[in-house]
């Protein structure tokens, strides 16, 4: 599976936790496609990380994600991704950890789309919206 998914950016990591897999198209060209994202569903339950930072991904791509119930760590930051983006990136991955949307498009209603993420440890929101007149204290 891990073949079909290093083309798109996909690379197994180890670590002092168990084993899993960064997915990441960072800084890339080239956006990956609704069907590269589906992909993922083989390696769902082992994918730790996913890296969309600095891509033309959008909320619409993000709906594309399957279930990431292992997922603890995104990079959304500096995409067009709104807070509907995140919502969706929730939805697939309840048990983040660490979310960072810094030069993104989320709004000041920020803190109530995270509220599901009851793990989450880390956020990164400046150059946000949610960043200017917003209390984030909870993060």
């Amino acid at each position: 599976m891990i073949e079909r998914v290093r083309p798109a950016g996909g690379q197994e990591v180890a670590g002092t936790e168990a084993p899993g897999y960064r997915v990441s198209w960072s800084h890339s060209p080239v956006v990956p496609t609704r069907e590269q994202l589906a992909e993922l569903q083989e390696l769902a339950d082992r994918t730790i990380e996913i890296s969309f930072a600095g891509t033309g991904v959008t909320d619409e791509l993000i709906t594309a994600l399957p279930k990431l119930p292992a997922l603890k760590r995104a990079h959304l930051e500096r995409t067009q991704l709104t807070d509907a983006g995140v919502a969706a990136l929730i939805e697939r991955a309840p048990a983040l950890t660490y979310l960072n949307v810094h030069s993104t498009a989320v709004s000041a209603n920020l803190a109530e789309v995270l509220e599901p993420l009851k793990n989450l440890q880390q956020l990164v929101a400046f150059h946000t919206g949610a960043s200017r007149d917003t209390d984030l204290s909870p993060f």
